[in-house]
Parts: structure tokens; C-alpha cells; sequence
């Protein structure tokens, strides 16, 4: 008998941080799986996208444009379009992979949301306000409807569960993983510069990585380095904007904006220090792949990145940023095999087990 998955792939075209990532990837995974025939043979997969992709010639995709000049079309595309959609296909799963759904579909139809933070409502401050007043409405109703919920990180999932105990018993922790082409080049020496990867965002803390670059600055070891921020420019950033205006050292601190992946491969490969101190991740990429690529890396504790950090990255406390990037500077990466045995295939696999039992 076959059982049909509605996947909405919108974020491969409507998102580029996170959400993007974990849709593309995932489905890279779960495609590959197909063609290798480690597939449940009755299973049929359909995407459902905003543009038209060829990347995926096993599965069936259906492209349902959002045009956005229209007041309107979008929600009613994810209330009502997308629900008749998976209905008509007589879907036995409807997968969303971006927190905000599905929506509307009879309770024949088992609902698979995947969750990667809370922060829209731990800290709504450090989101725009439509988002967050958005989530904090429409969750109670998305978690008392979905029959499963992936959480991205143990930590996840505990807030899950503090904040909305409907979610208890639904909640199954998959661990994200990180592309193949994240790995170490050892014919690669290291350049004087420290770096960011990530979205310009009130919640990346970037402001306190601009203090300890100038704190640094005024020290001989550092006197020639760069602070490089790779990454598009995204909301609320005016104390970002603030925190550059008034450093000493602009002209050391480079914004790169959203670099391609062979790019940001290289910085990884190439910089003294990567460092990432988020007030709050509900996983955190950067910091595997910067790992996976040989880099030292310095971060925060917050939300997942104890969790996903372990034991190979050095944790900064409030106020001593500068000191563990100079320790950093003295000690040597272990983290690359760690880094790397988060493979995609693994997390793939954890939904397909998943899909399984449900």
C-alpha cells in the first residue's frame, strides 16, 4: 500500500539561514537514499515548491508560485492551498520543515512539524514583531494538532516541553547534520584575521564580538588582525551599525555579506579563530562546520551550544570574549571527526525511522 509524504520545500526558496539549510539538505538526504534503494519501496514523495527544481528527479514536485504582489496570497496559500493540495494527493503525511504549520488538514492526514528554536518566544525582542506575535499565536493550536514534532537539539526539545506540555510524548530529537564538503585542508596556512558566520541579528550577540576585537586590537599579537562578518545583513540591526560606527578599528572589520558555500569553506579553512557568541541557537551549524573545516572555535553556552559544542570548542563567559579568543589563538582543533560524524544521512534515516512508526 502506498503511503504518500507531502514535503513543503518552500524554504528552499523562501528562506537562506537555518530553516534553508535543514530543507535542502534533508531532502538531498532522503533523495540520495532513493536512488541508493534504502527507500521504503511503497513510499512517494511530493514536494511542494515556490520555483521550479529539477534537483529531485525521484520525487514528484508540485510548483505553486507565491506571489507576494498580492495582498494576502501567502497566507492563503498556507491555510487553504497548500492543505487542498495535500488532501487532493491523498497524503498520509504532511511534513513542515519551518515551524509555522501545517495547517487545516483532516486528522487522517498525520502532521510532522519540525521545531529548530523558540526564540520568537523566549525573546521576542530579538525578532521582527510580526514574526514573533505570529508564532506566539498560532503555536498552541500547531502542537496540539501535529501528531510529531522533530526537535533539532535536547535543548530544544526541553524548552518544547517547559513552555507548551502539550508537546510531551510527540517530541523526537533528530540531530541536524553538516555537508561533506565542510573538511580541513592541511595545505592551507592560517590568516590573521578572527570570524563570523551567520545573519546580522540582535540574537547573534555581535556587538560584544566587535568589543573584544577592539580589546584585542590594542594588544602587539593582534595589532594586524581582521574581524571578517560573513553573512546577509538581517533585522533590527541598528546597534550592529552603532557598535561599527564608533570602533576604533573599522577598517579592520570587514562585512562580507551572504557568501557561497566555496567561500565560506575557505574562511573557515583559513581563519586564526571562528567565533560565535549567540545570545541563544536551537542547534548551530556554524560552529560544526567551522569545525569540520579545522578551526578553533570560540562561542557562547547559550540554548544548544553547549549541547552541540561538547568538549571541542572553547565557551566564553560574559565579560572575557577577548581572553578565550587569545587562548584560542594557543590551542589546536580537535573537533574535525566529531564535527563530521553529524552526517545528514543519519538524520534522514532518523525521519524515515520516524515516518515509520507513526
Amino acid at each position: 500500500m502506498k503511503t504518500t509524504i507531502v514535503f513543503n520545500a518552500g524554504p528552499l526558496h523562501n528562506q537562506s539561514a537555518g530553516i534553508h539549510v535543514w530543507t535542502k539538505e534533508m531532502l538531498i538526504a532522503l533523495h540520495r537514499l532513493q536512488e541508493q534503494g534504502q527507500m521504503p519501496k511503497n513510499f512517494h514523495w511530493i514536494l511542494l515548491t515556490e520555483k521550479p527544481t529539477q534537483d529531485f528527479p525521484l520525487f514528484e514536485v508540485k510548483t505553486l508560485p507565491v506571489y507576494r504582489f498580492i495582498p494576502g496570497y501567502a497566507a492563503w496559500r498556507l491555510f487553504f492551498i497548500l492543505p487542498y493540495l495535500a488532501i487532493k494527493s491523498r497524503a498520509n503525511y504532511f511534513i513542515e520543515p519551518g515551524h509555522f504549520g501545517p495547517f487545516n488538514l483532516p486528522s487522517k492526514i498525520k502532521r510532522l512539524t519540525v521545531i529548530h528554536d523558540l526564540t520568537p518566544i523566549l525573546f521576542p525582542k530579538w525578532h521582527q514583531n510580526f514574526s514573533a506575535k505570529a508564532q506566539q499565536l498560532f503555536f498552541p493550536r500547531i502542537f496540539k494538532k501535529t501528531d510529531q514534532i522533530i526537535a533539532v537539539s535536547q535543548n530544544t526539545q526541553s524548552d518544547l516541553e517547559k513552555i507548551y506540555p502539550v508537546t510531551e510524548g510527540k517530541i523526537k530529537v533528530i540531530y541536524p547534520g553538516i555537508s561533506n564538503q565542510f573538511s580541513p585542508d592541511s595545505q592551507i596556512e592560517k590568516k590573521p584575521f578572527l570570524l563570523f558566520v551567520g545573519t546580522i541579528e540582535p540574537r547573534k550577540n555581535l556587538e560584544s564580538l566587535i568589543q573584544a576585537f577592539d580589546e584585542l586590537k590594542r594588544t602587539p599579537n593582534f595589532e594586524h588582525f581582521q574581524l571578517i562578518i560573513a553573512g546577509k545583513r538581517g533585522w533590527k540591526t541598528d546597534e550592529f551599525d552603532f557598535a561599527i560606527q564608533r570602533s576604533p578599528n573599522q577598517k579592520d572589520i570587514i562585512l562580507e555579506g551572504y557568501v557561497s558555500e566555496k567561500r565560506k569553506i575557505e574562511l573557515y579553512r583559513t581563519c586564526s579563530v571562528f567565533i560565535y557568541p549567540s545570545h541563544y541557537e536551537g542547534f548551530g551549524f556554524p560552529i560544526l562546520e567551522a569545525l569540520a573545516c579545522g578551526a578553533t572555535v570560540v562561542c557562547s553556552e547559550n540554548g544548544s551550544l553547549k549541547e552541540i559544542g561538547n568538549k571541542y570548542v572553547l565557551f566564553m563567559g560574559k565579560n572575557d570574549l577577548a581572553e578565550k579568543i587569545q587562548r584560542a589563538m594557543e590551542s589546536r582543533s580537535s573537533g574535525i571527526e566529531y564535527a563530521q560524524s553529524f552526517t545528514w544521512e543519519k538524520s534522514a534515516k532518523g525521519v524515515i525511522k520516524l515516518l515509520g512508526k507513526s
